[in-house]
C-alpha cells in the first residue's frame, strides 16, 4: 500500500500547500505550511514517522475499497482548495470540502483527520505559543532536525474573542525580520505582542503569525495560529 495525498489552493493566504505519503511499512513523511489553532494546535514543517497498528490497519482496508472502486473527480468550488489522493493505481480529485459519498469517502476522512494527527510526530517544524493570559507569544521549533525560515515578511496579528465575537483585532507593525535564519532544537523567537487588550474572564487571544518556510530549497509562504 502507497498512498499520496494532496491539498493545494484556497482562498485565503498563504493557501494551502499540505503532503503526506504513507507507505505499506507503516512509515510516512508530511509537510504541512498551514497550521490551525486546535487542540492541540497543529504546526507547519517536516514531520515523519511510524502510524500506529490500528491505523495502518483501518488504512489498508480503506485504500483497498477505493482503489477496487476505481478513479474519483469532484470539482472543487470556485476559490476552495484542492485535494489529490492516489492509491496504487487509483486516483481522487476532489475539493477539501466535498464529502464524496462510496467507497472514497472513509479513505479521505481520515487522510483529512491524519494530517492534523501526524503532526505531533514533528521532524523540523514550527509552532506558536500563546500565554494562557494572553500577555505574549513566541515561534519555537518542534522535532529533531533543523529548518530555514525566512521572516523578512513575517506578520503578527492578535484577536481578542469572546466566543465567535471579535471584541479586539490588532497587528503588529513592521514586524518582518531581516535575512534568513535556519531554526534548530531548542530555538524560540518571541513575537511582538503589544496588543494591549484587557482580557476579561470568558475572552482568549488568538494569535495569527504568517512567514516563509524552506522545503527543501523551495520558499513555501506558510501560517500558524495559537
Amino acid at each position: 500500500m502507497n498512498v499520496i495525498y494532496q491539498r493545494s489552493g484556497g482562498r485565503r493566504p498563504p493557501r494551502d500547500n499540505e503532503s503526506l505519503q504513507i507507505t505499506g511499512d507503516a512509515g510516512f513523511t508530511m509537510w504541512r505550511s498551514v497550521g490551525a489553532a486546535t487542540y492541540p494546535a497543529t504546526a507547519i514543517g517536516h514531520f515523519a514517522g511510524t502510524l500506529a497498528s490500528d491505523i495502518l490497519d483501518a488504512l489498508t482496508k480503506q485504500c483497498a475499497a477505493a482503489a477496487g472502486a476505481g478513479n474519483l473527480t469532484l470539482t472543487p468550488k470556485p476559490d476552495g482548495a484542492q485535494e489529490t489522493i492516489t492509491v496504487d493505481s487509483a486516483r481522487a480529485s476532489l475539493g477539501a470540502n466535498d464529502d464524496p459519498a462510496g467507497p472514497w469517502q472513509p479513505l479521505v476522512t481520515h487522510l483529512r483527520q491524519l494530517l492534523g494527527d501526524l503532526t505531533a510526530q514533528p521532524r523540523a517544524a514550527i509552532a506558536v505559543q500563546v500565554e494562557p493570559d494572553g500577555s505574549s507569544a513566541r515561534l519555537v521549533h518542534l522535532g529533531t532536525e533543523p529548518i530555514r525560515l525566512d521572516l523578512t515578511a513575517l506578520t503578527v496579528r492578535a484577536v481578542l474573542w469572546r466566543n465567535y465575537t471579535t471584541l479586539g483585532d490588532w497587528r503588529a507593525p513592521n514586524a518582518g525580520l531581516p535575512g534568513e535564519i535556519t531554526a534548530v532544537p531548542g530555538w524560540s523567537l518571541d513575537l511582538p505582542f503589544d496588543h494591549g487588550f484587557t482580557v476579561p474572564e470568558g475572552t482568549s487571544v488568538r494569535v495569527y503569525v504568517t512567514f516563509g518556510a524552506f522545503n527543501g530549497t523551495v520558499l513555501v509562504p506558510v501560517s500558524v495560529e495559537g
